[in-house]
């Protein structure tokens, strides 16, 4: 295994890593693998909003919108 040091690291960020290796009954280190390997996969299996929006419509059926005509642009005032 290949070993991975990361240097200055915001202190705040060390301490929220540390609560949530406390929270997950886990050492800084073993949170701190985790969360890469989260982030690493993660990515890959991400999906863009409108994607999502789509798949959730289609699984309900879709949806129908109606589509109301503009109104006319009204005349912009002439400023000499």
């Amino acid at each position: 295994m290949v070993a991975l040091t990361i240097r200055n690291i915001d202190p705040d960020l060390k301490r929220q890593i540390k609560k949530l290796a406390a929270t997950h009954d886990r050492s800084m280190e073993a949170e701190a693998h985790a969360l890469l390997q989260h982030a690493a996969f993660a990515t890959n299996t991400q999906k863009n909003i409108g994607k999502l929006i789509r798949e959730r419509a289609l699984s309900v059926g879709g949806i129908e919108f109606e589509i109301t005509k503009r109104e006319a642009m009204p005349e912009l005032p002439i400023f000499d």
